[in-house]
């Protein structure tokens, strides 16, 4: 669902995160689990040379110190594989999806570099009750 709002809103000009290339995770399955990567979301802007990497959970606690470290350090590993060091130089942004941010949670990871996107911001970038119109998120009112 990240995936997918995501792209509709850098269609509609409506998001902070333009993108030049199809959203997609990454994920590997070594034979070794201290290796393994498993990134939820990643968007490029090849104009701007920046990219978002971003865990998705369905719980926004679960975003805690734990899992944030974790996730630094899965990022740094896909910097360092062949797909990812296209990357390297550019413009890094760690981003963390849920669905419902507390204003409190929100606030400490924002304070702390991350940028937090839940599904009412989305609903508020997306929304437009008008079926069918540039921004349109079909189903939007069951995120009232």
């Amino acid at each position: 669902m990240v995936r997918q709002a995501s792209e509709e809103a850098s269609r509609a000009g409506a998001g902070d995160f333009a993108l030049s290339e199809v959203v997609r995770g990454y994920w590997n399955r070594p034979r070794e689990g201290r290796e393994q990567i498993e990134i939820d979301f990643v968007a490029c802007n090849e104009e701007h040379k920046r990219v978002r990497f971003g865990s998705c959970k369905r719980n926004a606690q679960k975003h805690d110190r734990t899992s944030l470290g974790l996730f630094r350090g899965q990022v740094d590993l896909f910097l360092s594989t062949k797909q990812g060091r296209r990357f390297q130089d550019w413009n890094r942004e760690l981003a963390l999806f849920a669905p419902v941010f507390s204003d409190i949670h929100r606030k400490r990871l924002e304070a702390d570099g991350w940028t937090c996107r839940d599904l009412q911001d989305f609903r508020k970038l997306l929304h437009d009750d008008r079926e069918g119109k540039k921004g349109y998120l079909e189903g939007n009112e069951s995120l009232s």
